[in-house]
């Protein structure tokens, strides 16, 4: 007989560092005062495999049973790395 792992022993723990698209400004300021600094997201969870939506690394953030919740999607455009901290 052969035993099923749980959800959270299939997936990969990852870290993804990205860039998110992001406001610069909280108020009008003048064009030559623009901010050139990226805004550097890092998202842990559990991987979901690429066939859960194209073109994006997908992260669930909540595992229970055969269920997860908040999955965030990253294009992969805005993805720089994906460390596996499990799995």
């Amino acid at each position: 007989m052969t035993t099923q792992l749980p959800l959270w022993d299939t997936l990969p723990l990852v870290c993804v560092i990205w860039h998110d698209a992001h406001q610069s400004t909280s108020s009008w300021i003048d064009m030559s005062e623009s901010d050139d600094e990226p805004c550097i997201v890092r998202t842990v969870g559990w991987r979901m495999p690429a066939k859960y939506k194209k073109g994006h690394v997908c992260v669930a953030q909540s595992i229970e049973g055969e269920h997860v919740d908040n999955v965030i999607a990253i294009p992969k455009a805005m993805v720089k790395e994906v460390k596996v901290l499990h799995g």
